[in-house]
C-alpha cells in the first residue's frame, strides 16, 4: 500500500477525497538539531492517523446521503 502526502496547508477534505495525507510541520521549522527528524515523523504519523479518522467520517456521513457540499460544513 503506497499513501501520499501533501506537505502544506490545503483543505483537508479535497485532499481526504483523493486518499492524501495533508502534513503540516509549522511546529518543527521551530525546533533545532536532532528534534527535526524526530518532530517530524511524530506529525507524519499523527497526520496519519487523523487523516484515516478524517476518512472514515466521511464515509459514515456519505452513506448516510450527505452530500460533498455539506462535507466541507463538518470539516
Amino acid at each position: 500500500m503506497s499513501q501520499n502526502f501533501y506537505l502544506g496547508h490545503e483543505n483537508p477534505v479535497n485532499l481526504a477525497k483523493r486518499d492524501i495525507v495533508k502534513v503540516t510541520l509549522d511546529e518543527v521549522t521551530k525546533k533545532f538539531g536532532y528534534e527535526i527528524p524526530i518532530d517530524s515523523i511524530k506529525e507524519i504519523l499523527f497526520s496519519l492517523r487523523e487523516h484515516q479518522e478524517l476518512k472514515e467520517n466521511m464515509m459514515n456521513l456519505i452513506e448516510k446521503g450527505v452530500t460533498d457540499m455539506e462535507l466541507c460544513k463538518f470539516f
